[in-house]
């Protein structure tokens, strides 16, 4: 099992179609491995969209099947989902030597699969984490009762940052070995040095109200009295969407904002960052905001792409902004946006300066060196551990 063209993987997720760790795996997964199935699906906000599996074999897809859409309660939508999963592996009839369960949903459909023998070991990939993921009380209950479950019988636990790690170390007591996964880019983007856009501050992501746009929004006003022709887009859509252009249209910015919607091909979204100055990542402050545990992907794609990058001091990350001059951590506060975006568009060569600066903490996160190191790894682990098992048959 060293090299991946051994390897068989299951891969199933639940996704906003945001591109994000998750979807970075399988691009990974499907050119390096012998046979790669992917099963996708969607959040409740995106209900229409159905379930889907692909099945890949040395890289080329193979078969595809799409489930039919079905309008019901989040409950009953996330029994559906446990039910598809092990009907698509059963219809495909394809073992794996792994499967990957993003969230505890998905993690439970691979302690069934591995009981059938569909699977030789089930990994965790705890893409995200917070104490209180629902509002409604019983559902928060049973989000934390599977986390518990699968926890305590998956075979291995990929974590996106450090304080995922502890997280499920303290609050479930899990036992089996952790694998630090952060999130990275596919490749460093090229940085033109002919400037497309100036004074353009830029905003990439889900659309709701944890990751604070609002925030930038109201400052925006502000922003333009000192930088007169400061322009920010928009890129995403989701829930919080409707809102947003009800607080620019209030504020009259109309001429100052632009919404460009979800861009489905990410290379372009990729292509479109370097166009901008400034990276946005305000996120909302509080232990319910799920970008407190996780690795939000924006902050290193705009980095990346050379831009630095203006956070408030939320996600694990952003503590390594200010120390490389790559960026700003503020307060969530109108007055500490203002500041920041003025001191970054208002100083040209201070600007450059923190350009550089990001390019440099931004070729740290490669997806292929992260992901390279966690396969390596997790190899190295369940393969002492088949050897122990093996001892003491």
């Amino acid at each position: 099992m060293k090299a991946h063209s051994l390897l068989s993987v299951i891969e199933v997720h639940h996704h906003t179609f945001a591109y994000g760790h998750t979807h970075a795996l399988a691009e990974y997964l499907r050119e390096r491995t012998s046979n790669f199935t992917f099963i996708q699906h969607p959040f409740e906000q995106k209900r229409t969209y159905p379930s889907t599996v692909e099945l890949y074999i040395s890289g080329k897809l193979a078969r595809r099947i799409a489930a039919p859409s079905i309008r019901a309660s989040q409950v009953l939508l996330f029994i559906k989902d446990l039910l598809l999963t092990t009907t698509f592996v059963l219809r495909l009839r394809r073992r794996a030597q792994l499967y990957v369960g993003a969230d505890a949903l998905n993690g439970l459909s691979g302690l069934f699969l591995r009981s059938l023998g569909f699977t030789r070991f089930v990994i965790l990939f705890a893409i995200d984490y917070t104490p209180q993921r629902f509002s409604n009380k019983a559902l928060n209950l049973l989000y934390q009762k599977l986390n518990l479950i699968v926890a305590h019988r998956c075979d291995l636990l990929w974590a996106v940052s450090e304080r995922i790690r502890q997280a499920y170390l303290q609050v479930y007591g899990i036992r089996c070995p952790i694998v630090i996964l952060p999130g990275g880019v596919k490749k460093p983007n090229v940085i033109s040095n002919k400037k497309i856009k100036s004074n353009r501050l830029v905003f990439l992501g889900n659309l709701d109200q944890s990751k604070g746009l609002q925030l930038a929004i109201r400052a925006l006003p502000k922003i333009k009295e000192q930088i007169p022709d400061t322009r920010l887009t928009v890129i995403g859509d989701g829930p919080y969407y409707n809102n947003l252009v009800k607080l620019v249209a209030e504020l009259r910015i109309e001429d100052s904002v632009e919404f460009t919607g979800r861009v489905p091909n990410h290379q372009k979204v990729v292509d479109m960052l370097a166009q901008y100055d400034v990276g946005l990542a305000p996120y909302t402050p509080g232990a319910a905001n799920i970008s407190t545990y996780g690795f939000p992907l924006k902050i290193v794609e705009y980095l990346a792409s050379g831009l630095p990058v203006i956070a408030t001091n939320v996600p694990e990350l952003a503590h390594k902004l200010p120390e490389m001059n790559a960026g700003i951590v503020i307060d969530h506060k109108v007055e500490s946006m203002v500041n920041a975006v003025v001191h970054l568009l208002g100083d040209k060569s201070r600007l450059q300066f923190y350009k550089e600066n990001a390019i440099r903490l931004g070729r740290e996160y490669s997806w292929d060196k992260i992901f390279n190191q966690a396969i390596a790894q997790t190899i190295g682990i369940l393969l002492h551990r088949k050897e122990i098992d093996a001892s003491k048959a």
